[in-house]
């Protein structure tokens, strides 16, 4: 079978077609290269014009989230744009075939669109069709994918992903793009968008009669729920930009595990009966540093170490003494302030709960490992 070639690409096999042109799966002689490689006709100005867009954007940005460019080639009738091929398919295929996907991985899945997004945003482009047919996957696995942003233009048909400020003809700009991925974020969480239409009319009423719904059969935490919709705000001063989301506490940490509402106990109802592993806890914050991580197990193996001797005394001797000399336990009284932790000279005892073992525990570490820590033990007591 003679395949067709153009320069160095050899086009392989159809993957794909639309109205902007076919994709073709083939590979690069000079370094054995899988590519795609979409074909546009030369003599269609307006696919023409979207070209040229679309190259200046991908010579320009350079990010692991942005679908990487490997060249430009031109016969007499056709342009050939030359991408990276991307075998996992598109994020549309994979919700046909799964549904809801779970928030962790819905949060994964956002991460790293609004990564690329703020690339997109940073370098004054917009992406201006982002829907889940625009973000590709690089690979079939499951576990952890790399998606990448692709199909840019500014010039899209009206979807159920399209911002309503686009839809009523206003430019579309880096805050309808967060809009876009609001919608694809509540479609991964739900299984379907959060507004329908068929017609740029049919999605406008849609917009205007009724309010995102967040469904009561899925488990989202509250803080999903309000970051998706603080992106579906109906206007564009309500909607968080890419940079906002990059801070965003909820992008940042992801959702937290979430066991019902917190029960009032007794000092005594948390000190642990069980054969409780110190390796749980240390697991609870994925996000943290290993150093931050190692740390926290460290302090939690010598309070549960002292929990279960019954020796709340020993411990609270051994580290006031042995690992912090300064602070004197018969005269200062530990608190917890913003900063950290602080020695008081105007109480004379010191608090015999749980908690205030924990904290003295800390003792021991560096300021900034107190620091970290003291916002974690919470979680941890909680987690006992």
């Amino acid at each position: 079978m003679v395949r067709k070639q153009v320069d160095s690409f050899v086009l392989n096999k159809r993957i794909g077609g639309g109205t902007y042109g076919e994709v073709w799966r083939g590979h690069n002689l000079s370094n054995a290269t899988t590519v795609a490689l979409r074909r546009v006709h030369r003599n269609v100005e307006e696919k023409v014009k979207r070209l040229r867009n679309e190259v200046r954007l991908l010579r320009q940005v350079s990010h692991s989230n942005i679908l990487r460019f490997h060249g430009l080639r031109k016969s007499p009738s056709f342009f050939y744009l030359a991408l990276e091929y991307c075998p996992g398919g598109d994020l549309a295929q994979l919700l046909r075939a799964r549904g809801p996907l779970p928030e962790a991985e819905s949060w994964r899945y956002c991460v790293q669109i609004t990564a690329g997004l703020l690339a997109l945003h940073c370098e004054h482009f917009v992406h201006g069709n982002l829907q889940p047919r625009s973000v590709l996957l690089s690979s079939h696995s499951s576990e952890d994918p790399k998606l990448k942003l692709a199909n840019f233009t500014c010039v899209a048909r009206p979807n159920p992903y399209t911002a309503p400020e686009v839809l009523r003809g206003e430019p579309c700009d880096g805050q309808a793009d967060m809009w876009s991925a609001g919608a694809i974020l509540y479609e991964m969480l739900f299984g379907r968008p959060p507004f329908y239409g068929n017609s740029r009319s049919q999605l406008l009423a849609s917009h205007f009669s009724r309010e995102v719904s967040f469904a009561e059969e899925r488990v989202v935490t509250g803080e999903g729920q309000a970051f998706c919709q603080s992106l579906l705000g109906r206007h564009c001063s309500e909607r968080p930009s890419s940079s906002d989301c990059a801070r965003h506490t909820y992008i940042k940490r992801g959702p937290l595990p979430s066991n019902g509402p917190r029960r009032q106990t007794s000092p005594q109802a948390i000190i642990p009966r069980s054969n409780l592993q110190v390796s749980q806890l240390a697991q609870m914050w994925p996000l943290c540093s290993s150093a931050v991580r190692l740390a926290c197990a460290r302090i939690a193996q010598r309070f549960l170490h002292v929990l279960h001797s019954n020796d709340p005394e020993g411990m609270l001797q051994k580290n006031a003494h042995e690992n912090d000399s300064e602070i004197e336990n018969s005269q200062a009284t530990l608190r917890l302030g913003p900063g950290g932790l602080y020695k008081s000279t105007l109480d004379t005892t010191v608090s015999r709960d749980p908690v205030t073992y924990f904290v003295v525990g800390q003792l021991q570490y560096s300021h900034f490992f107190r620091f970290r820590t003291a916002r974690m033990f919470p979680r941890i007591l909680y987690a006992i």
